[in-house]
Order: C-alpha cells, then sequence, then structure tokens
C-alpha cells in the first residue's frame, strides 16, 4: 500500500508541476502581448 501511495504522489506532483509550468507559460506570454500592446 505505501508503494502504491508513494507512486501516486509522485504522478500527482509532476502533473501538478506540469500544470504550474503550463499556467505560468500563458500567463508570460499573455502579460508581454499586453505590454506590447500597452506600448503602442
Amino acid at each position: 500500500m505505501s508503494e502504491f501511495f508513494n507512486d501516486t504522489t509522485t504522478a500527482f506532483y509532476i502533473i501538478l508541476i506540469v500544470w504550474i509550468a503550463d499556467q505560468y507559460d500563458a500567463i508570460c506570454c499573455h502579460t508581454s502581448i499586453a505590454k506590447r500592446h500597452w506600448l503602442r
């Protein structure tokens, strides 16, 4: 049971890190586009 929990926790953290990286990338792209738009 502990091995299953460990694997589930590891998979959860990997999914969480990928999701945060995706959100961070989307926010960075959005802010850079917004900055370019406001500079005009």
